[in-house]
């Protein structure tokens, strides 16, 4: 995919960032999990892969609505905006699909299939019991989904927002260009063992990281009594954390 729209701009055509970052990040965290990419010449695979995105996209947009009901205590016992339905629906067609890749991978080591994904590593670690602590397999599916959730749109819309700064500021955009060429040659693709030696192409993703954080909200709990600010904050109290303000 990255091969395809890199040869898309040589030849001076256009790409849709919205759509293609998604896609890539997605396809990424795929091949990373799973040990397979979706988005590929085989038209079944790529409508698998349409209908689990189209999962996690609306898994995304529920936990990002504001629910009344998780900040008004009294509130709690009651569904107000119906959005347990929904959550529940999307995790019976997610559950479906990782028993699905679960199986794959359980019958992939039987036959000593040798490439392993991260799938594979949680599954061997289910079978070793150091700590007394059982990774079964609706654990294992809990963390495949916070890998794709929290690894996919995070991804694409901090590429996003660099090349949407960078296009405002051709200064900068040059001086990457400059140190790539430099670094790497012309017409190269980076490779992981190369970032070390970029140093401004760091600075500039650090930066976009303190500018645009992809998510600005984040909610914890307060595990015992404690004083903050001068406040008294009870245990088992939602507090929510605004990162935008921290940068």
């Amino acid at each position: 995919m990255v091969h395809e729209n890199f040869e898309h701009c040589k030849e001076g055509k256009s790409v849709n960032l919205r759509i293609m970052l998604p896609n890539m990040s997605f396809n990424m965290m795929m091949h990373l999990v799973f040990n397979k990419k979706y988005f590929n010449t085989k038209q079944s695979s790529i409508k698998k892969c349409e209908v689990f995105n189209d999962f996690l996209i609306e898994e995304l947009h529920l936990q990002g609505l504001f629910n009344i009901s998780d900040n008004v205590s009294f509130l709690k016992p009651f569904d107000l905006r119906c959005f347990l339905p929904r959550g529940k629906n999307i995790l019976m067609k997610m559950d479906q699909f990782f028993d699905k890749i679960l199986h794959d991978h359980q019958i992939d080591q039987k036959e000593n299939v040798e490439s392993k994904d991260f799938v594979d590593m949680l599954l061997s670690s289910s079978q070793v019991n150091n700590y007394n602590y059982t990774l079964d397999d609706n654990r294992i599916k809990g963390i495949i989904n916070d890998m794709l959730t929290r690894g996919t749109n995070t991804l694409s819309t901090t590429i996003e927002w660099a090349i949407a700064k960078l296009v405002r500021n051709p200064k900068i955009m040059k001086r990457i260009q400059d140190e790539l060429d430099h670094v790497m040659g012309h017409d190269c693709i980076v490779d992981e063992d190369d970032i070390p030696q970029l140093k401004y192409l760091q600075a500039v993703v650090k930066k976009t990281f303190r500018l645009h954080v992809t998510i600005p909200l984040i909610t914890h709990e307060c595990m015992t009594n404690c004083k903050v600010g001068g406040y008294d904050i009870l245990a088992r109290t939602p507090i929510i954390v605004n990162l935008w303000t921290i940068h």
